[in-house]
């Protein structure tokens, strides 16, 4: 173990007892998670999150053109029309 990564952990638990300390509060707190169908409407969030997060990876990485292969092809044409054999 290295000196440097021991005083890390010791800046970490100090750092993390403050943080318990400032905002620990005794009293009872009501949870939202208590309520019923709450599980439901976290998961449909979280669902429609992950759909909407795919959908715009999809269109940015794997989306192409609708004139992508016609493009491509009108070159090869070009080439071949030509005589260019590069």
């Amino acid at each position: 173990m290295t000196r440097g990564f021991f005083y890390l952990m010791v800046i970490l638990v100090v750092f993390s007892t403050l943080l318990e300390i400032a905002f620990f509060d005794p009293h009872h707190v009501y949870f939202p998670w208590y309520l019923p169908g709450f599980d439901a409407l976290i998961g449909f969030i979280g669902c429609t999150a992950i759909i909407f997060f795919a959908k715009g990876l999809g269109k940015r990485f794997l989306q192409r053109q609708e004139t992508y292969y016609e493009e491509e092809e009108e070159n090869i044409l070009k080439k071949v029309m030509v005589g260019n054999h590069d």
